[in-house]
Protein backbone atom coordinates (compact mmCIF):
# COMPACT_ATOMS: atom_id res chain seq x y z
CA UNK A 1 0.00 0.00 0.00
CA UNK A 2 1.91 3.01 -1.28
CA UNK A 3 1.64 6.41 0.31
CA UNK A 4 2.72 9.84 -0.89
CA UNK A 5 5.43 11.59 1.10
CA UNK A 6 4.15 15.08 1.90
CA UNK A 7 6.91 16.12 4.29
CA UNK A 8 10.52 14.92 4.55
CA UNK A 9 12.95 17.02 6.55
CA UNK A 10 15.64 16.79 9.24
CA UNK A 11 14.32 17.04 12.79
CA UNK A 12 17.08 19.53 13.60
CA UNK A 13 15.58 21.93 11.04
CA UNK A 14 12.25 21.94 12.92
CA UNK A 15 13.66 23.05 16.28
CA UNK A 16 11.86 26.17 17.56
CA UNK A 17 9.90 26.47 14.29
CA UNK A 18 6.19 26.17 13.39
CA UNK A 19 5.38 23.42 10.88
CA UNK A 20 2.51 24.29 8.51
CA UNK A 21 0.91 21.27 6.82
CA UNK A 22 -1.78 23.20 4.94
CA UNK A 23 0.24 23.86 1.73
CA UNK A 24 1.40 20.24 1.42
CA UNK A 25 -1.43 18.02 2.71
CA UNK A 26 -4.69 17.07 0.98
CA UNK A 27 -7.86 17.26 3.12
CA UNK A 28 -9.64 14.01 3.97
CA UNK A 29 -6.61 11.72 3.75
CA UNK A 30 -4.97 9.39 6.26
CA UNK A 31 -1.46 10.39 7.37
CA UNK A 32 1.25 8.52 9.25
CA UNK A 33 4.77 9.23 10.50
CA UNK A 34 7.56 6.88 9.41
CA UNK A 35 9.25 5.57 12.58
CA UNK A 36 12.45 4.27 10.98
CA UNK A 37 13.27 7.70 9.58
CA UNK A 38 12.84 9.28 13.04
CA UNK A 39 14.93 6.65 14.84
CA UNK A 40 17.64 5.91 12.27
CA UNK A 41 17.91 9.11 10.22
CA UNK A 42 16.59 11.74 12.66
CA UNK A 43 14.24 12.80 9.87
CA UNK A 44 10.51 13.56 10.10
CA UNK A 45 8.76 11.89 7.17
CA UNK A 46 4.96 12.18 6.94
CA UNK A 47 3.14 10.03 4.41
CA UNK A 48 -0.41 10.45 3.13
CA UNK A 49 -2.78 7.63 2.07
CA UNK A 50 -6.11 7.61 0.22
CA UNK A 51 -7.16 4.30 1.78
CA UNK A 52 -7.15 3.25 5.42
CA UNK A 53 -3.80 1.61 6.29
CA UNK A 54 -3.76 -2.18 5.95
CA UNK A 55 -0.37 -2.53 7.68
CA UNK A 56 0.55 -2.31 11.37
CA UNK A 57 0.89 1.14 12.89
CA UNK A 58 0.78 2.63 16.38
CA UNK A 59 -1.44 5.50 17.52
CA UNK A 60 -0.36 7.97 20.19
CA UNK A 61 -2.62 8.97 23.09
CA UNK A 62 -1.61 12.13 24.93
CA UNK A 63 -3.06 15.29 26.45
CA UNK A 64 -3.02 18.63 24.62
CA UNK A 65 -1.48 20.45 27.56
CA UNK A 66 0.55 18.15 29.74
CA UNK A 67 3.00 18.38 32.61
CA UNK A 68 5.33 21.39 32.41
CA UNK A 69 9.00 20.98 31.47
CA UNK A 70 11.28 19.57 34.17
CA UNK A 71 14.45 21.70 34.46
CA UNK A 72 16.36 18.66 35.73
CA UNK A 73 15.66 16.71 32.52
CA UNK A 74 17.43 18.17 29.46
CA UNK A 75 15.45 18.27 26.22
CA UNK A 76 18.34 17.35 23.96
CA UNK A 77 16.45 17.22 20.67
CA UNK A 78 14.50 20.46 21.06
CA UNK A 79 10.83 21.14 20.29
CA UNK A 80 8.64 22.52 17.52
CA UNK A 81 5.04 23.65 17.04
CA UNK A 82 2.35 22.93 14.45
CA UNK A 83 0.39 25.75 12.81
CA UNK A 84 -3.20 25.77 14.07
CA UNK A 85 -2.23 23.98 17.29
CA UNK A 86 -0.25 26.72 18.98
CA UNK A 87 -2.47 26.48 22.07
CA UNK A 88 -1.04 23.01 22.79
CA UNK A 89 2.33 21.99 24.14
CA UNK A 90 5.29 22.02 21.76
CA UNK A 91 6.24 18.62 20.35
CA UNK A 92 9.42 17.23 21.87
CA UNK A 93 11.62 15.58 19.25
CA UNK A 94 13.02 13.38 22.05
CA UNK A 95 9.51 12.15 22.88
CA UNK A 96 8.88 11.43 19.18
CA UNK A 97 12.08 9.37 19.17
CA UNK A 98 11.02 7.36 22.25
CA UNK A 99 7.52 6.76 20.85
CA UNK A 100 8.82 5.64 17.46
CA UNK A 101 11.37 3.36 19.12
CA UNK A 102 8.62 1.73 21.21
CA UNK A 103 6.44 1.32 18.12
CA UNK A 104 9.24 -0.37 16.17
CA UNK A 105 9.97 -2.70 19.08
CA UNK A 106 6.34 -3.85 18.91
CA UNK A 107 6.24 -4.36 15.15
CA UNK A 108 4.75 -1.03 14.03
CA UNK A 109 6.67 0.91 11.38
CA UNK A 110 4.47 4.01 11.59
CA UNK A 111 2.81 6.12 14.25
CA UNK A 112 -0.34 8.24 14.06
CA UNK A 113 -0.16 11.47 16.05
CA UNK A 114 -3.11 13.81 15.65
CA UNK A 115 -0.97 16.95 15.92
CA UNK A 116 0.95 15.95 12.78
CA UNK A 117 -1.60 13.72 11.04
CA UNK A 118 -4.56 16.13 11.07
CA UNK A 119 -4.51 19.44 9.21
CA UNK A 120 -4.93 21.67 12.26
CA UNK A 121 -5.95 24.68 10.14
CA UNK A 122 -8.60 22.85 8.08
CA UNK A 123 -12.17 22.52 9.39
CA UNK A 124 -12.92 20.12 6.54
CA UNK A 125 -10.06 17.79 7.41
CA UNK A 126 -10.74 17.97 11.16
CA UNK A 127 -14.38 16.95 10.69
CA UNK A 128 -13.38 14.08 8.41
CA UNK A 129 -10.69 12.91 10.82
CA UNK A 130 -13.07 12.99 13.80
CA UNK A 131 -15.47 10.70 11.93
CA UNK A 132 -12.61 8.23 11.38
CA UNK A 133 -10.77 8.64 14.67
CA UNK A 134 -12.41 5.69 16.41
CA UNK A 135 -11.31 3.46 13.53
CA UNK A 136 -7.77 4.86 13.76
CA UNK A 137 -7.47 3.87 17.43
CA UNK A 138 -9.41 0.62 17.11
CA UNK A 139 -7.10 -0.59 14.33
CA UNK A 140 -3.77 0.49 15.82
CA UNK A 141 -1.35 -1.97 17.40
CA UNK A 142 -0.31 -0.90 19.92
CA UNK A 143 -1.66 2.40 21.22
CA UNK A 144 1.18 4.20 22.99
CA UNK A 145 0.03 6.40 25.87
CA UNK A 146 1.96 9.51 26.93
CA UNK A 147 0.15 10.43 30.18
CA UNK A 148 2.13 13.64 30.74
CA UNK A 149 1.74 14.94 27.20
CA UNK A 150 4.07 15.31 24.24
CA UNK A 151 6.47 17.84 25.74
CA UNK A 152 8.31 15.24 27.87
CA UNK A 153 8.01 11.75 29.34
CA UNK A 154 6.90 11.48 32.96
CA UNK A 155 7.75 8.93 35.62
CA UNK A 156 5.46 6.47 37.35
CA UNK A 157 5.27 8.62 40.48
CA UNK A 158 4.22 11.86 38.74
CA UNK A 159 0.57 12.93 38.71
CA UNK A 160 -0.95 13.75 35.30
CA UNK A 161 -4.36 14.90 34.05
CA UNK A 162 -4.61 12.18 31.37
CA UNK A 163 -7.52 10.41 33.09
CA UNK A 164 -9.43 13.72 33.27
CA UNK A 165 -9.31 14.55 29.54
CA UNK A 166 -12.14 13.71 27.14
CA UNK A 167 -10.50 12.14 24.09
CA UNK A 168 -8.26 9.80 26.08
CA UNK A 169 -11.23 7.60 27.03
CA UNK A 170 -11.74 6.50 23.42
CA UNK A 171 -8.00 6.22 22.97
CA UNK A 172 -7.67 3.61 25.72
CA UNK A 173 -10.89 1.66 25.10
CA UNK A 174 -10.81 1.33 21.31
CA UNK A 175 -7.42 -0.40 20.81
CA UNK A 176 -6.87 -4.09 21.49
CA UNK A 177 -3.48 -3.33 23.07
CA UNK A 178 -2.26 -0.20 24.86
CA UNK A 179 1.12 0.56 26.41
CA UNK A 180 2.19 3.35 28.77
CA UNK A 181 5.48 5.00 27.79
CA UNK A 182 7.34 6.12 30.93
CA UNK A 183 10.48 7.98 31.89
CA UNK A 184 12.37 5.04 33.42
CA UNK A 185 15.97 4.30 34.47
CA UNK A 186 15.70 0.83 36.04
CA UNK A 187 15.74 -1.37 32.96
CA UNK A 188 13.38 -4.25 32.21
CA UNK A 189 11.84 -6.36 34.97
CA UNK A 190 8.69 -7.47 36.74
CA UNK A 191 6.59 -6.00 39.51
CA UNK A 192 3.99 -6.92 42.12
CA UNK A 193 1.09 -4.68 43.07
CA UNK A 194 -2.64 -5.49 43.22
CA UNK A 195 -1.69 -7.85 40.41
CA UNK A 196 1.55 -8.69 38.63
CA UNK A 197 3.05 -7.09 35.55
CA UNK A 198 6.24 -6.34 33.71
CA UNK A 199 8.18 -3.32 32.49
CA UNK A 200 10.09 -3.47 29.19
CA UNK A 201 12.89 -1.03 28.53
CA UNK A 202 12.64 1.09 25.36
CA UNK A 203 15.64 3.44 25.35
CA UNK A 204 18.26 2.18 27.84
CA UNK A 205 18.36 4.24 31.00
CA UNK A 206 15.67 6.63 29.77
CA UNK A 207 12.31 5.01 28.97
CA UNK A 208 10.19 1.88 29.22
CA UNK A 209 6.66 0.62 28.55
CA UNK A 210 4.09 -1.30 30.59
CA UNK A 211 0.61 -2.62 29.88
CA UNK A 212 -1.86 0.16 30.64
CA UNK A 213 -4.42 -1.95 32.52
CA UNK A 214 -1.74 -3.26 34.86
CA UNK A 215 -0.25 0.21 35.41
CA UNK A 216 -3.71 1.57 36.29
CA UNK A 217 -4.02 -1.19 38.89
CA UNK A 218 -0.76 -0.04 40.48
CA UNK A 219 -2.34 3.42 40.84
CA UNK A 220 -5.31 1.88 42.68
CA UNK A 221 -2.76 0.24 44.99
CA UNK A 222 -0.65 3.45 45.04
CA UNK A 223 2.65 1.59 44.54
CA UNK A 224 4.53 -1.33 43.00
CA UNK A 225 7.42 -3.53 44.09
CA UNK A 226 9.81 -3.75 41.14
CA UNK A 227 12.36 -6.50 40.53
CA UNK A 228 14.94 -5.83 37.84
CA UNK A 229 15.78 -8.52 35.31
CA UNK A 230 19.33 -8.19 36.65
CA UNK A 231 18.37 -8.55 40.33
CA UNK A 232 20.87 -10.60 42.34
CA UNK A 233 18.22 -12.39 44.41
CA UNK A 234 14.51 -12.39 45.30
CA UNK A 235 15.05 -9.74 47.99
CA UNK A 236 16.47 -7.21 45.53
CA UNK A 237 13.17 -5.33 45.24
CA UNK A 238 12.47 -1.60 44.87
CA UNK A 239 9.23 -0.02 46.13
CA UNK A 240 7.95 2.68 43.77
CA UNK A 241 5.10 5.13 44.18
CA UNK A 242 2.52 4.91 41.36
CA UNK A 243 0.24 7.85 40.66
CA UNK A 244 0.73 8.51 36.94
CA UNK A 245 -3.01 7.99 36.30
CA UNK A 246 -4.25 9.28 39.63
CA UNK A 247 -4.26 9.02 43.40
CA UNK A 248 -6.51 6.28 44.89
CA UNK A 249 -7.97 8.72 47.42
CA UNK A 250 -8.46 11.80 45.24
CA UNK A 251 -9.18 10.03 41.93
CA UNK A 252 -11.17 7.02 43.11
CA UNK A 253 -14.13 7.82 40.85
CA UNK A 254 -12.23 8.28 37.56
CA UNK A 255 -9.99 5.28 38.22
CA UNK A 256 -12.86 2.89 38.91
CA UNK A 257 -15.09 4.20 36.12
CA UNK A 258 -12.22 3.60 33.68
CA UNK A 259 -11.50 0.15 35.13
CA UNK A 260 -15.18 -0.71 34.72
CA UNK A 261 -15.19 0.44 31.10
CA UNK A 262 -12.06 -1.62 30.43
CA UNK A 263 -12.82 -4.82 32.31
CA UNK A 264 -16.58 -5.33 32.67
CA UNK A 265 -17.88 -7.75 30.05
CA UNK A 266 -21.63 -7.24 30.51
CA UNK A 267 -22.57 -4.79 27.70
CA UNK A 268 -24.99 -2.84 29.90
CA UNK A 269 -22.34 -2.52 32.61
CA UNK A 270 -19.72 -1.30 30.17
CA UNK A 271 -22.09 1.33 28.71
CA UNK A 272 -22.78 2.72 32.17
CA UNK A 273 -19.07 2.79 33.02
CA UNK A 274 -18.28 4.68 29.79
CA UNK A 275 -20.89 7.33 30.61
CA UNK A 276 -19.52 7.64 34.17
CA UNK A 277 -15.95 7.94 32.98
CA UNK A 278 -16.90 10.56 30.37
CA UNK A 279 -18.78 12.60 32.99
CA UNK A 280 -15.58 13.09 34.99
CA UNK A 281 -13.57 14.32 31.98
CA UNK A 282 -13.40 17.53 30.00
CA UNK A 283 -12.16 18.89 26.69
CA UNK A 284 -11.47 22.24 25.07
CA UNK A 285 -14.70 22.16 23.00
CA UNK A 286 -18.03 21.19 24.64
CA UNK A 287 -19.18 19.18 21.60
CA UNK A 288 -16.03 17.03 21.75
CA UNK A 289 -17.35 15.45 24.95
CA UNK A 290 -19.84 13.66 22.68
CA UNK A 291 -17.66 13.16 19.61
CA UNK A 292 -14.94 11.61 21.79
CA UNK A 293 -17.20 8.76 22.99
CA UNK A 294 -19.69 8.20 20.15
CA UNK A 295 -17.51 5.56 18.49
CA UNK A 296 -17.47 3.56 21.73
CA UNK A 297 -21.26 3.26 21.33
CA UNK A 298 -21.01 2.38 17.61
CA UNK A 299 -22.58 5.73 16.71
CA UNK A 300 -21.23 8.10 14.04
CA UNK A 301 -22.66 11.62 14.27
CA UNK A 302 -21.74 14.21 11.65
CA UNK A 303 -19.32 16.67 13.32
CA UNK A 304 -20.36 19.40 10.87
CA UNK A 305 -23.98 19.17 12.09
CA UNK A 306 -23.14 20.75 15.47
CA UNK A 307 -21.31 23.92 16.42
CA UNK A 308 -18.43 23.75 18.88
CA UNK A 309 -20.55 24.69 21.92
CA UNK A 310 -23.54 22.45 21.12
CA UNK A 311 -22.93 19.72 23.67
CA UNK A 312 -26.65 19.64 24.41
CA UNK A 313 -27.70 18.96 20.81
CA UNK A 314 -24.98 16.34 20.30
CA UNK A 315 -25.87 14.61 23.59
CA UNK A 316 -29.54 14.42 22.60
CA UNK A 317 -28.57 13.07 19.16
CA UNK A 318 -26.39 10.39 20.76
CA UNK A 319 -29.09 9.43 23.27
CA UNK A 320 -31.76 9.24 20.56
CA UNK A 321 -29.59 6.97 18.42
CA UNK A 322 -28.76 4.63 21.32
CA UNK A 323 -32.44 4.29 22.19
CA UNK A 324 -33.34 3.79 18.53
CA UNK A 325 -30.92 0.86 18.49
CA UNK A 326 -32.82 -0.66 21.41
CA UNK A 327 -30.17 0.06 24.02
CA UNK A 328 -30.97 1.14 27.59
CA UNK A 329 -30.78 4.70 28.85
CA UNK A 330 -27.53 3.73 30.56
CA UNK A 331 -26.72 7.35 31.45
CA UNK A 332 -29.39 7.35 34.15
CA UNK A 333 -27.83 7.52 37.58
CA UNK A 334 -24.25 8.02 36.39
CA UNK A 335 -24.12 10.48 39.27
CA UNK A 336 -26.72 10.52 42.02
CA UNK A 337 -25.21 13.62 43.61
CA UNK A 338 -24.56 16.16 40.87
CA UNK A 339 -27.43 18.54 40.04
CA UNK A 340 -29.50 17.74 36.93
CA UNK A 341 -28.89 19.44 33.62
CA UNK A 342 -31.55 22.19 33.50
CA UNK A 343 -32.35 21.43 29.82
CA UNK A 344 -31.86 17.64 29.91
CA UNK A 345 -32.60 16.50 33.43
CA UNK A 346 -32.06 12.77 32.87
CA UNK A 347 -28.37 13.76 32.64
CA UNK A 348 -26.28 15.48 35.31
CA UNK A 349 -25.45 19.09 34.56
CA UNK A 350 -22.62 19.37 32.04
CA UNK A 351 -19.20 20.20 33.48
CA UNK A 352 -17.40 23.24 32.17
CA UNK A 353 -14.89 22.64 29.40
CA UNK A 354 -11.24 23.68 29.39
CA UNK A 355 -8.15 23.07 27.30
CA UNK A 356 -6.29 21.63 30.32
CA UNK A 357 -6.90 20.19 33.77
CA UNK A 358 -9.91 18.56 35.40
CA UNK A 359 -13.66 18.76 34.81
CA UNK A 360 -15.34 21.39 36.99
CA UNK A 361 -19.00 22.11 37.57
CA UNK A 362 -21.00 24.97 39.06
CA UNK A 363 -22.99 23.86 42.12
CA UNK A 364 -24.91 26.80 43.51
CA UNK A 365 -22.47 29.67 43.21
CA UNK A 366 -19.33 27.56 43.68
CA UNK A 367 -17.17 26.06 40.94
CA UNK A 368 -16.01 22.63 42.15
CA UNK A 369 -14.26 19.57 40.75
CA UNK A 370 -16.61 16.92 39.36
CA UNK A 371 -14.30 14.33 40.89
CA UNK A 372 -15.13 14.24 44.59
CA UNK A 373 -18.70 15.45 44.03
CA UNK A 374 -20.05 12.92 41.52
CA UNK A 375 -20.24 10.10 44.09
CA UNK A 376 -20.32 11.91 47.41
CA UNK A 377 -18.82 9.54 49.97
CA UNK A 378 -20.33 6.53 48.21
CA UNK A 379 -17.99 3.83 46.78
CA UNK A 380 -17.47 4.24 43.03
CA UNK A 381 -17.35 0.56 42.03
CA UNK A 382 -20.90 -0.04 40.73
CA UNK A 383 -23.16 0.08 37.66
CA UNK A 384 -26.92 0.37 37.11
CA UNK A 385 -28.57 -2.86 35.98
CA UNK A 386 -31.91 -2.98 34.11
CA UNK A 387 -31.95 0.70 33.16
CA UNK A 388 -35.13 1.45 31.17
CA UNK A 389 -35.41 1.59 27.41
CA UNK A 390 -37.56 4.10 25.59
CA UNK A 391 -37.50 6.92 23.08
CA UNK A 392 -36.24 10.50 23.21
CA UNK A 393 -37.75 13.53 21.51
CA UNK A 394 -35.71 16.11 19.63
CA UNK A 395 -35.92 18.42 22.64
CA UNK A 396 -34.53 15.75 24.97
CA UNK A 397 -37.56 14.28 26.72
CA UNK A 398 -36.96 10.62 27.55
CA UNK A 399 -40.21 8.65 27.45
CA UNK A 400 -40.07 5.30 29.22
CA UNK A 401 -42.19 2.92 31.28
CA UNK A 402 -41.35 2.19 34.91
CA UNK A 403 -42.78 1.09 38.22
CA UNK A 404 -43.99 4.30 39.82
CA UNK A 405 -45.64 5.64 42.96
CA UNK A 406 -46.92 9.13 43.86
CA UNK A 407 -45.26 11.21 46.54
CA UNK A 408 -46.08 14.22 48.64
CA UNK A 409 -43.42 16.48 50.09
CA UNK A 410 -43.24 16.65 53.88
CA UNK A 411 -41.42 19.98 53.75
CA UNK A 412 -38.62 18.61 55.92
CA UNK A 413 -35.02 17.53 55.39
CA UNK A 414 -32.97 14.82 57.10
CA UNK A 415 -29.36 15.85 57.56
CA UNK A 416 -28.74 13.21 60.23
CA UNK A 417 -28.70 10.09 58.05
CA UNK A 418 -26.30 8.35 55.69
CA UNK A 419 -28.08 8.54 52.34
CA UNK A 420 -27.26 4.96 51.31
CA UNK A 421 -28.77 3.58 54.54
CA UNK A 422 -31.67 6.01 55.08
CA UNK A 423 -34.23 3.84 53.24
CA UNK A 424 -32.97 0.34 54.01
CA UNK A 425 -35.87 -0.92 56.15
CA UNK A 426 -39.64 -0.57 55.92
CA UNK A 427 -40.24 -1.45 59.58
CA UNK A 428 -43.94 -2.16 58.98
CA UNK A 429 -44.88 1.47 58.36
CA UNK A 430 -48.15 1.87 56.44
CA UNK A 431 -47.12 5.12 54.76
CA UNK A 432 -43.32 4.99 54.41
CA UNK A 433 -41.28 8.14 54.20
CA UNK A 434 -38.39 8.23 51.76
CA UNK A 435 -35.27 10.35 52.10
CA UNK A 436 -33.93 11.56 48.75
CA UNK A 437 -30.27 12.18 47.93
CA UNK A 438 -30.84 15.92 48.41
CA UNK A 439 -32.00 15.10 51.99
CA UNK A 440 -35.63 16.03 51.23
CA UNK A 441 -38.26 13.78 52.84
CA UNK A 442 -41.22 12.41 50.86
CA UNK A 443 -44.25 10.38 51.87
CA UNK A 444 -45.54 7.55 49.69
CA UNK A 445 -49.29 7.82 49.16
CA UNK A 446 -51.86 5.31 47.94
CA UNK A 447 -51.61 5.08 44.15
CA UNK A 448 -55.30 4.53 43.56
CA UNK A 449 -56.12 7.83 45.20
CA UNK A 450 -53.43 10.10 43.88
CA UNK A 451 -51.41 8.99 40.86
CA UNK A 452 -53.45 10.95 38.31
CA UNK A 453 -53.11 14.09 40.45
CA UNK A 454 -49.51 13.58 41.57
CA UNK A 455 -47.05 16.37 40.96
CA UNK A 456 -44.15 14.31 42.34
CA UNK A 457 -43.42 10.65 41.61
CA UNK A 458 -40.74 8.07 42.32
CA UNK A 459 -39.79 6.08 39.20
CA UNK A 460 -37.76 2.89 39.56
CA UNK A 461 -34.82 2.99 37.17
CA UNK A 462 -32.84 -0.13 38.02
CA UNK A 463 -30.70 -1.98 40.50
CA UNK A 464 -27.15 -1.29 41.56
CA UNK A 465 -24.66 -4.03 40.76
CA UNK A 466 -21.20 -3.98 42.31
CA UNK A 467 -18.26 -4.43 39.93
CA UNK A 468 -17.34 -8.09 39.59
CA UNK A 469 -13.60 -7.90 38.90
CA UNK A 470 -11.28 -10.82 39.48
CA UNK A 471 -8.47 -8.93 41.19
CA UNK A 472 -10.59 -6.87 43.63
CA UNK A 473 -12.99 -8.00 46.39
CA UNK A 474 -16.72 -7.50 45.84
CA UNK A 475 -18.69 -6.00 48.69
CA UNK A 476 -22.27 -6.89 49.60
CA UNK A 477 -25.07 -4.63 50.77
CA UNK A 478 -28.85 -4.59 51.14
CA UNK A 479 -29.68 -1.24 49.55
CA UNK A 480 -29.46 -1.86 45.80
CA UNK A 481 -32.74 -0.46 44.39
CA UNK A 482 -32.58 2.92 42.68
CA UNK A 483 -35.43 5.36 42.17
CA UNK A 484 -35.65 8.72 40.42
CA UNK A 485 -37.56 11.62 41.96
CA UNK A 486 -39.42 13.53 39.24
CA UNK A 487 -41.73 16.52 39.48
CA UNK A 488 -44.24 17.79 36.94
CA UNK A 489 -43.54 21.19 35.36
CA UNK A 490 -46.03 21.05 32.45
CA UNK A 491 -48.97 18.75 31.68
CA UNK A 492 -47.51 15.29 31.09
CA UNK A 493 -43.92 16.53 31.36
CA UNK A 494 -41.64 15.82 34.32
CA UNK A 495 -38.09 16.67 35.30
CA UNK A 496 -35.67 14.88 37.58
CA UNK A 497 -34.88 16.64 40.84
CA UNK A 498 -33.14 13.91 42.86
CA UNK A 499 -32.73 10.16 43.41
CA UNK A 500 -33.55 7.57 46.06
CA UNK A 501 -31.43 4.70 47.39
CA UNK A 502 -33.95 2.04 48.45
CA UNK A 503 -33.27 -1.10 50.44
CA UNK A 504 -33.94 -4.54 49.01
CA UNK A 505 -36.69 -4.82 51.63
CA UNK A 506 -38.75 -2.45 49.45
CA UNK A 507 -38.80 -5.00 46.62
CA UNK A 508 -42.17 -6.54 47.51
CA UNK A 509 -43.79 -3.13 47.93
CA UNK A 510 -42.41 -1.95 44.57
CA UNK A 511 -43.64 -5.11 42.85
CA UNK A 512 -47.16 -3.96 43.70
CA UNK A 513 -46.75 -0.60 41.97
CA UNK A 514 -48.21 -0.15 38.51
CA UNK A 515 -46.03 0.46 35.50
CA UNK A 516 -46.66 3.82 33.88
CA UNK A 517 -45.17 5.85 31.06
CA UNK A 518 -43.45 9.16 31.80
CA UNK A 519 -41.74 11.86 29.71
CA UNK A 520 -38.75 13.19 31.65
CA UNK A 521 -36.57 16.05 30.43
CA UNK A 522 -36.28 19.83 30.64
CA UNK A 523 -37.56 21.63 32.55
CA UNK A 524 -35.94 24.60 30.82
CA UNK A 525 -35.20 25.12 27.16
CA UNK A 526 -31.77 25.96 25.83
CA UNK A 527 -33.05 29.44 24.92
CA UNK A 528 -34.32 30.03 28.47
CA UNK A 529 -30.93 29.06 29.91
CA UNK A 530 -29.11 31.31 27.43
CA UNK A 531 -31.36 34.25 28.35
CA UNK A 532 -30.77 33.54 32.05
CA UNK A 533 -26.97 33.60 31.57
CA UNK A 534 -27.16 36.89 29.65
CA UNK A 535 -29.33 38.57 32.26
Amino acid sequence: MAGITIYDGPCDYLVSKVLDLSPIATPCRYRLIDCEYIVKEHVLRIQEFKEFPSFQYSAISYIWRGNPPDPSVPNEGGTFMVKGAEDGDPISIDVLYHACTAALQHGASYIWLDRLCIMQTSREDKGWQIRHMFQVYKSCNPCIILPGGICRLVGLEERTSWIHRGWTLQEILAPASSLVLLAWKLGSGTYDSISEGRIDEVVPGKSAVGQVGEIIQTCVGACMWFTSAHAKDMYDVIKLKSSIFGDPDEDDGPLWALIGAMELREPEARLHAIWRSALMRTSSRPVDMVFSIMGLFDVALDPHAFHADDRLGATIALGRELLRQGRPASWLGISFYLPPCPMLSTFPDFPQTSVAGKARILIGDKLVDVVGNADGAYPARWWLKDAPRGIMTEDGYLTFTAKAAPLVATGTKRQDVELWTANVHLDGINTPQLVAIDNSVWELIAESKAMHLAKAVVLMIGKEEVYDIEWFPKWQHKCSLRGMLVEEHAPGKFHRTSYFFLGDAYGELIDGWEERSFAVGGPRTNQQCSESRVS
